[in-house]
Order: structure tokens, then C-alpha cells, then sequence
């Protein structure tokens, strides 16, 4: 306790940092709390006190960005357009329309099954996209329909979200 019998400050030990520390994330912070004690908490515990969701992971894997939240929200997107060789496309609608499909692995395998929404198209042509995820939910594969027989994919964007924990 750093407070007399009176509850007068007393002393206290404190360490100084230079100018240069101050954009670096500290391992812990000092709480005052109501009744004057010094309690050390770090920044992920400060967060969970207030009740707020924070970053716990985030990074680059492969074609992939992704965020995993301390709530157990995962979310991961392509940063740049995809180009894939999918399988022979097969035509469909009286042969107005064709689709291919590709194979993707995902950063990590998600918890439970994960939604996904994604834009592509065939060869040059015009598409859209269907996402299917296979069991254990570490891959997806993306189904393209378009109006080129091409085998060549392209998708332009893509975003997964679900749980990691």
C-alpha cells in the first residue's frame, strides 16, 4: 500500500521512459482502481475488462490475410486477384453457360463451418461465384460460372468468416 493511515500518498517507485518508447505496445499498464491500488494489467487484459472484442492474431498466410478475435471471430480475404487453373469446364443451360471449380486452402482450419462471399469469372467473361467448404473446414472450393469455356479462373475478391475458437 503506497497510501498512510490518512490515505495520503506516501511514495512511490516509478520508471521514467525515453521519447522513443512511447509508440511501442507495453507488456503491461498500471490500473489505478477506486480504492488508490496499483494493479498491472496487460493491454489484452485492459480489453477484456472494458468487455470489448480485440485482434489476439492476425498476420499473412499464403494468398491470405486474416484476423482471429479474441471472441473466437475469424475472418481471412484475398488481397489480390487469384488466378487459378480449375477443371475442364463443363457446359450447362443448353451449353449458354459453363462452370470450373477450383480448390482452395484455407490459412486455418476453422471451428465450425465458416460463410464465404466471393467475385470471379471465366477465362474474360463474365461469372459469379459459388463457395463450398469440405470437412474440417480448412479448404473451400469455388465454383465459377461464367460464359467463356475457359478453365482459367479469376477471382477478383474473396472474404471468409466464421469461428476459430
Amino acid at each position: 500500500n503506497i497510501y498512510n493511515a490518512n490515505g495520503e500518498f506516501r511514495c512511490a517507485w516509478m520508471k521514467t521512459t525515453a521519447a522513443t518508447d512511447l509508440g511501442q505496445t507495453p507488456k503491461k499498464v498500471a490500473v489505478i482502481n477506486d480504492e488508490g491500488r496499483i494493479y498491472y494489467r496487460t493491454p489484452a487484459e485492459l480489453l477484456a475488462d472494458m468487455g470489448a472484442d480485440y485482434i489476439a492474431e492476425q498476420g499473412k498466410s499464403g494468398i491470405w490475410t486474416y484476423r482471429k478475435w479474441a471472441s473466437g471471430v475469424a475472418e481471412c480475404w484475398l488481397e489480390s486477384t487469384l488466378t487459378l487453373a480449375g477443371s475442364t469446364p463443363v457446359a450447362s443451360m443448353n451449353g449458354s453457360a459453363y462452370y470450373s471449380y477450383a480448390t482452395i486452402d484455407l490459412p486455418f482450419a476453422f471451428k465450425s463451418q465458416p460463410r464465404g462471399v466471393a467475385e470471379g469469372f471465366l477465362g474474360s467473361g463474365v461469372g459469379f461465384v459459388n463457395i463450398a467448404f469440405a470437412s474440417g473446414y480448412s479448404k473451400l472450393t469455388a465454383y465459377v460460372t461464367g460464359n467463356q469455356n475457359d478453365s482459367i479462373i479469376k477471382i477478383g475478391s474473396m472474404i471468409v468468416t466464421g469461428r476459430w475458437k
